[in-house]
């Protein structure tokens, strides 16, 4: 029969456990506070560091609640509350852990030489009604490792970014990459993606001028398959040179439309819209039965 003294240890180490899978931060939160509800904490770093792998982070209100690195799996979700970071996310975790942020503002107040989120490691991150501004690379994806890792962009927001919008470097494991409802301005390179399979659909690469934005989406070193999407107002509205697929899309307001650079290959299903470009470019009309 178990003594009260083995009784409340074992309570209170199901409480401490259930109290780590889910976290809290506040803008009058303290870091020496245990991230409850109630005592909540002041830095999402602090909050994550005490938070189980595969629990959660929660946002109380509005406030800076600086950078973080993430190396579990993990969800940090700002609820709707408009949460910001003046420093950047890393995420670090490790292979086939899931990385899930959502509902946040990321605001880099125009730094210099900076990342916004950085995907260095894991085996999904999901940016899920995220918006990253102010940075001089908004989504940064450069792998390490080896295996496969995943990519989710959806229904974001990504602006003012001054090199990329999102940057696909994969250096290590096979990437994949599914950017969906997800607009992309004001900024010198929308996407560009050197490795992996990319999957864009239902979204806006656009700048406010072309002297500004110099490719709205670069292919080259990936595959890509693009539906549905505006790219308007850079020099070159898609650059390819390796693979893409572009369906239903429109390109405007671009000095050239689309560019198959060298043996690259832009096929198109002839259901495309070119619109007051300087020049509309060159596709590979196919017909797939």
């Amino acid at each position: 029969m178990m003594n009260t003294r083995a009784f409340l240890l074992s309570c209170t180490m199901a409480l401490t456990s259930a109290a780590y899978a889910q976290s809290w931060i506040s803008s009058t939160g303290v870091d020496s506070n245990p991230c409850t509800r109630t005592l909540p904490c002041a830095t999402l770093q602090q909050a994550v560091n005490v938070t189980a792998s595969g629990g959660k982070v929660s946002v109380v209100d509005p406030a800076d609640y600086r950078g973080v690195t993430i190396t579990k799996a993990i969800t940090i979700d700002g609820g709707g509350s408009a949460s910001s970071f003046l420093a950047g996310i890393v995420v670090q975790a490790p292979a086939g852990q899931i990385v899930q942020l959502r509902n946040l503002s990321i605001d880099g107040n125009n730094a210099a030489s900076s990342n916004g989120i950085s995907f260095v490691s894991g085996g999904q991150l999901v940016i899920d009604h995220v918006k990253v501004t102010g940075f001089d690379s908004c989504v940064s994806v450069a792998l390490t490792g080896s295996g496969y890792t995943d990519l989710v962009i959806k229904d974001s927001s990504i602006n003012n970014c001054s090199a990329y919008g999102i940057d696909i470097a994969s250096g290590g494991p096979s990437l994949t990459a599914e950017i969906t409802n997800t607009t992309v301005t004001s900024s010198e390179w929308g996407l560009l993606a050197t490795a992996g399979r990319l999957s864009i659909s239902g979204s806006t690469f656009s700048s406010p001028n072309i002297e500004i934005g110099q490719v709205g989406i670069q292919i080259s070193g990936a595959d890509a398959m693009i539906d549905n999407c505006q790219i308007t107002r850079f020099t070159y509205g898609l650059y390819v040179s390796t693979s893409a697929q572009l369906n239903r899309s429109t390109l405007s307001y671009n000095g050239t439309g689309a560019v198959q650079q060298g043996t690259g290959i832009i096929n198109s299903l002839g259901n495309n819209s070119f619109y007051t470009n300087g020049t509309n470019g060159t596709v590979t009309r196919v017909s797939f039965q």
